[in-house]
């Protein structure tokens, strides 16, 4: 069965999946998993493998990455292995283990009314406006890093971070919308999440960051963004004024050293005032006035 989405242009769409050599698996909104456990969407035998070893992300419906969980052997794009998640071209070349993988992508035209053959069936058109907690995760001083480790103990470090960060934030409910390279952005529906699944999730991440393997710094607010509803990921479909705060907070989280940042909007829902750490208020670019902010 194949399934397909459309773009921003009306009457054309497109299609992608994972050539496999002797079958095709159709990526529509999905994430997949692959590695040699079993439930993996697709599953090596290879002992060079690892049991989690690496996804394929759906970011939107028409852009995915490709990351690394941390994987003892190393997931190669086109030749150079994985360091951070990077996004997938037409014709790149997944290795894992002595497996190639193809990943493509072939335009079409469709009908209007194919404009809604998602797995979710919901038209492209329909998008909504959520209030929700929005959570960024990102590695401090990566570049510095990077100049400090080996490449392969860099990727194993990174992975196995962002597949701990993957398992904390789906075992507190939270979604996965987007890699960002170097970080993670995090989102929970306000209408269907408790606030106790947020805490649950930052007390996890604030226990991470003792390990500091990496070092990593995570801003947290509370807001409203649209979300376009075809893809079954939920992945944000417009940066809302609400996400650019939530951006220049982690720029000022970075410039002043903090390991955590919350929100005044989000202290509110959380009702905690007594637990959280008064920061100061604060400017930032491209916002009027001075807002306050707290620590966690």
């Amino acid at each position: 069965m194949h399934f397909a989405w459309a773009n921003h242009m009306k009457g054309t769409g497109s299609m992608a999946w994972l050539d496999l050599g002797d079958r095709k698996l159709p990526l529509a909104g999905k994430t997949l998993s692959l590695g040699r456990a079993k439930d993996s969407n697709v599953v090596f035998t290879s002992t060079k493998v690892s049991r989690r070893h690496a996804l394929v992300h759906a970011q939107g419906g028409a852009e995915f990455s490709l990351v690394d969980l941390g994987s003892s052997n190393g997931t190669h794009l086109n030749g150079r292995r994985v360091i951070q998640p990077v996004s997938l071209q037409s014709g790149d070349v997944i290795q894992i283990g002595e497996q190639s993988l193809t990943f493509r992508v072939e335009e079409m035209l469709i009908s209007d009314d194919q404009c809604y053959h998602t797995e979710a069936q919901v038209t492209v058109r329909d998008v909504s406006q959520l209030t929700c907690w929005f959570l960024l995760l990102d590695i401090e001083n990566f570049v510095a890093l990077s100049g400090e480790l080996a490449q392969a103990e860099l990727a194993r470090m990174v992975g196995a971070w962002l597949a701990e960060c993957q398992r904390v934030i789906e075992h507190h409910g939270g979604t996965l919308s987007k890699f960002l390279g170097d970080g993670v952005l995090v989102y929970w529906n306000a209408k269907l999440s408790d606030p106790a699944n947020v805490i649950g999730a930052l007390n996890d991440m604030t226990l991470m960051q003792t390990r500091r393997q990496p070092p990593f710094r995570w801003v947290l607010h509370f807001g409203s963004a649209v979300f376009g509803e075809a893809v079954a990921t939920g992945e944000l479909s417009a940066l809302g004024q609400d996400l650019n705060f939530l951006f220049r907070m982690e720029r000022l989280a970075a410039i002043n050293g903090f390991g955590s940042l919350v929100s005044e909007a989000a202290q509110r829902q959380f009702a905690l005032s007594a637990t959280l750490q008064s920061l100061g208020r604060f400017p930032l670019k491209g916002f009027d006035g001075e807002y306050p902010f707290f620590s966690w």
